[in-house]
C-alpha cells in the first residue's frame, strides 16, 4: 500500500492543535481506562471533521451514511466503523473527541469515541462502542503516528436506510482508511468489510474477538511512519507449497506457457484472509518452482516458467505487517527425488521380481544426504539465514513466520503398494518422511539464528497423508505433473488451521525498557554458534554483549561478530563463541517516556548430531537371502547395531519380505 499521502500532513496538524484552548465540556465518554474523549455530537477541527457515521474525514464532512467501498471516496477518510450511526435514542451517547492532554501508552493522541451508539432511525435496542486513536510517534520518525481502532461491543452493522432490518444485514459496515485519490494501493479495508455478520460479536471472527499488533482483544493498530506507509499488508512468499500448486483454481496469469507460478485461490494465504484470521491486505507473490534466488532477484525476460515475476522481497516494505515464507524444498530437489523414486519404482515392477532389487534410499540416498548436509551446515543454510535477515530488514514492522513442509506418508508407512502414490516400499516411505522432518528441523534452527518465527508443518496432514482414506495431498498426477506430491484443497485448509493457531499466540515482550534505562540478562553459552536478536516496535534500543573474559561487542566494535541493526531490530551472530557466562545489555537509547517493549531471543546452537549411515548388504540365492548391517556407522556414536540377519523369504511374497524388513529395522536403537 502506498500510504495516505493526502492525509498525512493533515493528521500532523491535529497534533499541532495542542496549543489551542482545551474544550470545557463536562460530559465524558470512556472506552478504555487510559483514553478519555470530550463529548461533542459533531466536531470540526480544521481540516479534520469528526462525523457521526463512524469515521473522520479531511477537508470536508462526510454526509452520506450508507457505507460504500473506500476505494470510491474522493475525501480522505479514516473509518473505524463506517455505518449508519444514530445517537438520537435516549439510551445512546453522543460522539465524543479529545486531544491535547489525551495520551495512549505514553504518547500524545487525538481520540474519537462512539460509545453506546445506536443505528438509524433512532434505534437503541442494539448499541455499539468503538473508538479511533491517532497516536503521535515522533520516536519512530518525523511525522510518524499510529492509527488505532478499539472495539468494545458490536451488536449492529447497518441502519434501516441501508436496507438493514433491526440493525442487521443490508449494506454492512466497513472498516479502513483511504487517501481519497482512488489510486490502487492508497486505500485499505479490513477483510469482512461489507460482509453481513462479519464484524458482529456473534461472529467467531467478530472485531472484539481478535486483534492486530496488540495483546488486547478488540484492538487493531496500524503504524504509519515518516515515509507515509501504513503497515496493513500480508506478504505470502515462497515456493509451490505456499503458492497452492496442486490445489488448482489458479490466478489468471499464473497458469500459462511462460508463467507457471500457480497461485491458487485455495492456497492457505488466501484462506487466512478469506476466513478473516488475517485482517490485512494480501500481497500473494509465492511462485511454484521458486528457489532462494527467485525471492531475491527478478526472473529473466525469457525465464519461463517464472516469466515476469519480480523479486519476491521487492514486495516487502514498512507497510508490511505479516510475512509467511516457505522456501527450500526446490533447493533440496524434493521434486526430483520423488520423481526418480516413482519412475524407477514403476519400472521395477516389470517384471515384478525386479521390485526386490530397487530402493529409493540406495539410488537417491547419497544425493539427498549431500543436499541435507548443505542445508544443515553448508551454503544453502547460510543463504536461507541471509534471506530471513533480508526480509526483516525490508519489513521492519512485520511479524515473520517461516512455514516448513508436511510429511508425505503416515508415520508407520503404508502397505498399499502401487496404490500408495507409487512408493511401495515402507522403508522408502519412512526414509522420505525422515528427510522432510530433518529438513524442517534444520529450517527451524536457522529461524532461531535469525530471530524469526517458525511454524512446523511436519505432522499437519496426520490422518490425511498419502495412503490414508482421505488424503490431503495429491499422489502421482499422470503424467508426473507439478501437481504431484503437493497438498490439495484439504491440505491447504489444514495448513491454514495450523497457521491460525500460531498467529493467535501473542508474542510477549521480554522487557519494558524506559529512557536511558539499562536492562541486563545473563546466558550460559557452550555451543558452536551464539546469536542474540532484539526487537522493538519503534524508537531505538541499543544492545551490547560482554563475553566471559570481558570482551565487549557493540555497534561500534563488532569484534568479528556478524551484526546489524535497523528501525526495529538488532542482532549479533558469533561463530565459535567463548564458552561461559555472557551478559546481554539493552539500553533505552531513544524511547518514549512510558518505555519501549523489547523482545530478546538468544540461541546457543549445539553441535549438530549427524544421522547414522545405515549400510545393509544383501547376499544369497534362490529363496534364501542374508541381510547384514554390521558395517553401518554413526558419526554421533549414539547408535548400537545388532544386525546380521539371515532370513528365508519366498521370492514372490511381499508380505513375508516386509515382515523380515521390519524385523531388520527394529534391531536399530539409540542409546
Amino acid at each position: 500500500m502506498a500510504g495516505l499521502p493526502h492525509v498525512l500532513p493533515q493528521i500532523q496538524l491535529v497534533f499541532a492543535l495542542s496549543s489551542r484552548p482545551r474544550l470545557t465540556s463536562t460530559q465524558h465518554s470512556q472506552l478504555s481506562p487510559d483514553v478519555v474523549c470530550i463529548s461533542l455530537p459533531q466536531a470540526r477541527l480544521h481540516p479534520l471533521w469528526v462525523n457521526n457515521n463512524g469515521n473522520v474525514t479531511f477537508d470536508a464532512p462526510r454526509g452520506r451514511y450508507t457505507p460504500f467501498g473506500l476505494s470510491a471516496t474522493r475525501t480522505p477518510i479514516i473509518a473505524p466503523f463506517f455505518a449508519d450511526v444514530d445517537t438520537r435514542g435516549t439510551g445512546t451517547d453522543p460522539v465524543a473527541y479529545g486531544y491535547r492532554e489525551t495520551t495512549f501508552e505514553g504518547h500524545a493522541a487525538f481520540c474519537v469515541s462512539w460509545v453506546n451508539v445506536g443505528y438509524f432511525s433512532g434505534k437503541e435496542d442494539k448499541t455499539n462502542s468503538f473508538q479511533l486513536l491517532l497516536v503521535s510517534r515522533p520516536d519512530a520518525g518525523v511525522g510518524a503516528f499510529d492509527i488505532v481502532f478499539n472495539y468494545g461491543r458490536v451488536q449492529w452493522e447497518t441502519g434501516d436506510a441501508s436496507n438493514g432490518v433491526d440493525g442487521l444485514g443490508g449494506s454492512s459496515a466497513r472498516v479502513g482508511f483511504s487517501s481519497g485519490t482512488g489510486i490502487p494501493g492508497s486505500y485499505s479495508e479490513l477483510p469482512g468489510s461489507g460482509t453481513n455478520g462479519s464484524f458482529l460479536d456473534t461472529s467467531p471472527v467478530g472485531l472484539v474477538h481478535s486483534s492486530l499488533g496488540s495483546a488486547t482483544l478488540g484492538r487493531y493498530t496500524f503504524p504509519v511512519r515518516s515515509d507515509g506507509q501504513i503497515a496493513d499488508r500480508y506478504v505470502a512468499m515462497g515456493d509451490s507449497y505456499q503458492s497452492g500448486e496442486g490445489a488448482y483454481s489458479y490466478e489468471s496469469g499464473t497458469d500459462n506457457g511462460t508463467n507457471k507460478c500457480h497461485r491458487s485461490a485455495n492456497a492457505y494465504p488466501n484462506l487466512l484472509v478469506d476466513r478473516q484470521v488475517v485482517r490485512l491486505q494480501l500481497d500473494f507473490v509465492a511462485c511454484s518452482g521458486a528457489v532462494i534466488h527467485d525471492l531475491i532477484y527478478s526472473s529473466e525476460e525469457d525465464g519461463a516458467p517464472l516469466e515476469g515475476e519480480a523479486a519476491q522481497v521487492d514486495s516487502l516494505g514498512t507497510d508490511t505487517r505479516l510475512v509467511t515464507v516457505k522456501i527450500g524444498g526446490n533447493g533440496l530437489d524434493f521434486g526430483g527425488t520423488i520423481k526418480s523414486c516413482v519412475e524407477s519404482g514403476i519400472k521395477s515392477w516389470i517384471p515384478i521380481v525386479n521390485w526386490f532389487n530397487y530402493s529409493c534410499i540406495g539410488n537417491q540416498g547419497d544425493e539427498v544426504e549431500a543436499n541435507l548436509a548443505d542445508l544443515e551446515t553448508g551454503q544453502v543454510g547460510e543463504d536461507l539465514l541471509d534471506l530471513y535477515r533480508l526480509i526483516r530488514a525490508k519489513a521492519p514492522y512485520a511479524r515473520i513466520e517461516v512455514v516448513s513442509y508436511p510429511r508425505f506418508f503416515p508415520a508407520e508407512a503404508a502397505d498399499n503398494l502401487l496404490e500408495c502414490a507409487s512408493i511401495a516400499s515402507k522403508a522408502d516411505q519412512k526414509w522420505i518422511n525422515a528427510g522432510i522432518v530433518r529438513a524442517n528441523s534444520a529450517i527451524e534452527r536457522i529461524t532461531s539464528l535469525a530471530g524469526v518465527g517458525a511454524i512446523n508443518m511436519s505432522d499437519v496432514l496426520e490422518g490425511h497423508e498419502l495412503c490414508d482414506p482421505e488424503p490431503a495431498m495429491n499422489g502421482v498426477v499422470d503424467p508426473f505433473s507439478p501437481e504431484s506430491y503437493h497438498p490439495n484443497v484439504l491440505g491447504h485448509s489444514l495448513m491454514a488451521d495450523r497457521i491460525e493457531q500460531e498467529l493467535s499466540t501473542i508474542i510477549e515482550p521480554t522487557d519494558q525498557i524506559r529512557p536511558q534505562e539499562t536492562v541486563q540478562r545473563v546466558f550460559k553459552v557452550q555451543g558452536k554458534r551464539f546469536t542474540v536478536n532484539v526487537a522493538w516496535p519503534g524508537s531505538d534500543v541499543e544492545t551490547t554483549l560482554t563475553s566471559p573474559s570481558g570482551q565487549v561487542f557493540s555497534r561500534s566494535s563488532h569484534n568479528g561478530a556478524m551484526h546489524d541493526n535497523g528501525l526495529t531490530y538488532e542482532y549479533y551472530d558469533i561463530n565459535s563463541p567463548e564458552p561461559g557466562q555472557w551478559t546481554v545489555t539493552s539500553f533505552g537509547k531513544d524511547v518514549f517516556p512510558a518505555g519501549e517493549p523489547a523482545t530478546l531471543s538468544m540461541y546457543d546452537m549445539p553441535e549438530l548430531n549427524r544421522v547414522p549411515n545405515a549400510v545393509v548388504t544383501t547376499t544369497g540365492s534362490g529363496p534364501s537371502f542374508t541381510f547384514d548391517g554390521t558395517t553401518s556407522v554413526d558419526p554421533g556414536e549414539r547408535l548400537r547395531t545388532t544386525c546380521g540377519i539371515s532370513a528365508t523369504v519366498p521370492l514372490r511374497s511381499e508380505q513375508s519380505l516386509n515382515t523380515h524388513m521390519h524385523s531388520l529395522d527394529s534391531t536399530w536403537s539409540r542409546s
